[in-house]
């Protein structure tokens, strides 16, 4: 079985419907990302969304294990030759 082209996708599909993977003649099917300045916008308030719940469910991990915020836990890692044991 063979991969199907960019162009034979598009003519049994009624269009290219997706998110090209760059160098390979892949993509990640499902509906186009809006263009321009909106798609932009809302990608970066998605982005931000996700990586703040992220976050919060690593600092929230540190802080029940460890007794320490994620923020303290780099400082104290970074700065270990100044701080005593």
């Amino acid at each position: 079985m063979r991969e199907l082209t960019s162009d034979e996708i598009g003519q049994i599909s009624g269009g290219f419907e997706g998110t090209k993977i760059p160098f390979m003649n892949r993509f990640i099917s499902g509906t186009n990302w809006p263009g321009g300045g909106a798609g932009a916008i809302s990608g970066m308030v998605l982005a931000w969304g996700i990586g703040t719940k992220i976050g919060a469910a690593i600092n929230d991990f540190n802080q029940d294990h460890f007794g320490m915020s994620t923020g303290k836990a780099i400082y104290l890692t970074v700065n270990a030759k100044t701080v005593s044991t």
